[in-house]
């Protein structure tokens, strides 16, 4: 058994770890410092039983350093820590400049411009039935994929989200958000919007808890109740 040591003798050098170490029964004691092993040369004895046991822990450390690659080459390297539910509904962070909670925010129109609303697609399906099934339940928010980046699948404070184009007025979205009346949901704020049509994302700036309290998808037109800032996806509220 080897033990560590606070000094040494007079040393040689020879290569091996940065550790002090003595061999069990003897005082013949072994430095290992900056990758250099010194001993005593005198004390050959004492070296020789040391010897085996120093190569025996050079090769666990391998086995050790070999044991972490595998492990981290195993885990998951997407980005998938979503720490809240969020809905497919991205409002912008101007509506809510110097707003307190219980204000409510009155005919937000659908777009890309300050003030606006748009309707989001997690996984850039725009169909509707895909918004239907987005705004259902507690949603499923954990289906996001980045569009910069298709390796992270959690909505961040920075990450772009991509907007669903045209017209929203199914049966299966009316009955979603019918069902979401006056329920309180998490969302993500935006502080700009680019491009057109399909190519159409949102940049997220924070979060924020709202209820949506009058819902006119005909006319692209949303009501909401703000009720604060909140945390979501690594990310923190405004």
């Amino acid at each position: 058994m080897l033990r560590d040591l606070k000094s040494i003798d007079r040393p040689q050098i020879a290569r091996y770890k940065d550790r002090t170490y003595s061999a069990s029964g003897s005082s013949e004691r072994l430095r290992f410092h900056r990758g250099m092993l010194k001993v005593n040369h005198s004390r050959k004895n004492a070296i020789n039983q040391a010897l085996p046991i120093m190569k025996l822990t050079a090769k666990t450390h391998l086995a050790l350093i070999a044991a972490v690659c595998t492990l981290t080459s195993a885990l998951p390297s997407s980005i998938s820590a979503q720490s809240c539910p969020l809905y497919p509904v991205a409002l912008s962070a101007d509506l809510f400049t110097n707003a307190q909670p219980e204000t409510v925010i009155l005919d937000i129109q659908r777009g890309t411009d300050s003030g606006n609303f748009g309707w989001l697609t997690w996984t850039g399906d725009p169909n509707e039935s895909t918004l239907a099934a987005s705004l259902t339940g507690s949603g499923n928010s954990e289906t996001y994929t980045n569009p910069t980046n298709a390796e992270d699948h959690a909505v961040s404070v920075g990450d772009l989200v991509q907007g669903k184009p045209g017209a929203s007025n199914s049966s299966a979205i009316r009955d979603a958000l019918d069902a979401l009346d006056s329920t309180e949901i998490i969302v993500p704020l935006f502080d700009q919007a680019t491009g057109e049509g399909d190519s159409v994302t949102y940049q997220v700036s924070g979060f924020a808890r709202v209820r949506i309290i009058v819902a006119r998808p005909s006319q692209n037109r949303l009501s909401v109740l703000f009720l604060g800032y909140t945390g979501c996806g690594g990310g923190p509220g405004v």
